[in-house]
């Protein structure tokens, strides 16, 4: 009886024994699990808030060239001089002029004007604040609709586009007067000429704008 009692003791000892190494086994699988989904976490917020700074690098960039844009604007004015007859007046027609924004930009956007297949780069930096450098391509099409794209390099790449529309204004005018000349030079005999000049102006005003994600 003690025999069986004893064995049974054993036996159930032996159980307990196989079910706590069970249980060990099990928690330290979990634990393992967590641990992992743990650090999996970790890098998901390193890579989110990575992201959201390469983000917000490249859409300060985009807002400094909207604000530096809006309401800027291309003039080019045209003038053709004609006469109703030869005369002793030389004039050079037609006679162009391009004046481009004013603003920190000029010099990049002033050969898109005439080009729409041109492309101008420039480099925005923020050294100072410990932010990568955003590089800026900007080129116009035909209907006076720039285009820059943003791009920011290093660890985090990131890329948004800028697109600002040019609303165009075409105004005209002319002007008729009238010039004495001798015919033939030399002969004492006088003429007269019609003068006909027709300035044509034209204003690009940037204005609405959009900013989207990527290259586009």
């Amino acid at each position: 009886m003690k025999r069986n009692t004893a064995s049974k003791l054993h036996q159930e000892r032996g159980a307990t024994i196989v079910m706590a190494l069970g249980y060990l086994l099990l928690c330290i699988t979990v634990g393992g699990i967590i641990i992992s989904a743990g650090s999996a976490a970790i890098g998901q917020t390193r890579n989110l808030r990575n992201e959201e700074q390469a983000y917000m690098t490249v859409f300060s960039a985009a807002e400094l060239i909207r604000s530096e844009m809006a309401g800027t604007f291309f003039v080019e004015e045209v003038v053709t001089i004609d006469h109703d007859q030869p005369c002793d007046v030389f004039e050079t027609s037609p006679q162009r002029s391009l004046t481009p924004p004013a603003n920190a930009l000029a010099d990049k956007l002033e050969p898109l004007y005439d080009d729409p297949s041109a492309e101008e780069a420039f480099v925005i930096q923020a050294t100072d604040l410990g932010l990568e450098d955003v590089t800026v391509r900007v080129s116009m099409n035909t209907d006076h609709v720039l285009k820059f794209v943003l791009t920011r390099g290093g660890e985090m790449p990131y890329a948004l586009t800028l697109t600002m529309a040019g609303d165009t204004e075409t105004q005209q005018e002319t002007d008729l007067s009238v010039h004495e000349f001798e015919s033939p030079p030399g002969s004492g005999e006088y003429a007269l000429c019609t003068r006909e000049l027709v300035r044509v102006t034209t204003t690009v005003t940037f204005g609405a704008s959009v900013i989207s994600k990527g290259e586009n």
